[in-house]
């Protein structure tokens, strides 16, 4: 829909309107995010949006839970525990040598630990596969160069063979991408290439 998220409880009201569905949904949005400030006609700030949709979603009945984070950004990254209660610490906050992580859930590894993305930075600047423990130490487990494409599109998935799969961006952006494959070292080969315009998609975007 032309209006995203404000299709949700404006205008339309999808949430309103449609019959509630066996959901338990998880919202957040930062006080500083996407254009805190602009009125409701732009349809462009996203905490108003995301504020709106909690009502809406409490006002169906849905088992639904909205985080609030103050004195935070758009790309003020962070990985973070929640107890059932909502009682919220931050593990990891990332930083500008980060650059952005990518907004995307983590994958639990068979190690025990937690496996996720950032959409650039790393030792190439084009992005990591990264590890974090639960309590807070990250390390790095795999940095793009442009071999296996660029920037991953979502998070990492484990996989029944033990290893991580994912998706990549091309350097011919924004045509391309790639499916990979890394194991728990950090080693990661292309599982598929998406060749546009021989019939693929024209990026290769999303979870696996």
């Amino acid at each position: 829909y032309p209006l995203g998220a404000w299709e949700y409880h404006s205008s339309m009201k999808l949430i309103e309107k449609s019959e509630k569905k066996p959901l338990r949904i998880f919202t957040h949005v930062s006080e500083n995010d996407n254009r805190p400030n602009d009125p409701e006609e732009t349809y462009h700030n996203w905490v108003m949006a995301n504020e709106r949709t909690a009502a809406a979603l409490k006002a169906k009945g849905y088992d639904y839970r909205y985080v609030f984070s103050k004195a935070t950004g758009h790309c003020d990254g962070k990985v973070f525990r929640i107890t059932p209660s909502g009682s919220l610490t931050v593990l990891h906050r990332f930083t500008s040598g980060d650059l952005f992580p990518l907004m995307s859930g983590l994958a639990l590894g068979a190690d025990g630990e937690l496996y996720g993305t950032t959409r650039w930075g790393g030792a190439h600047g084009y992005g990591t596969v990264f590890r974090i423990t639960l309590a807070g130490a990250l390390t790095t487990v795999h940095s793009f160069d442009g071999t296996h494409g660029i920037s991953p599109s979502y998070g990492v998935m484990l996989a029944s063979d033990g290893n991580f799969y994912g998706t990549t961006t091309s350097p011919a952006w924004p045509l391309g991408g790639t499916v990979f494959r890394m194991t728990p070292a950090g080693v990661v080969t292309t599982v598929y290439t998406f060749s546009p315009p021989s019939g693929d998609d024209l990026e290769a975007t999303g979870p696996l």
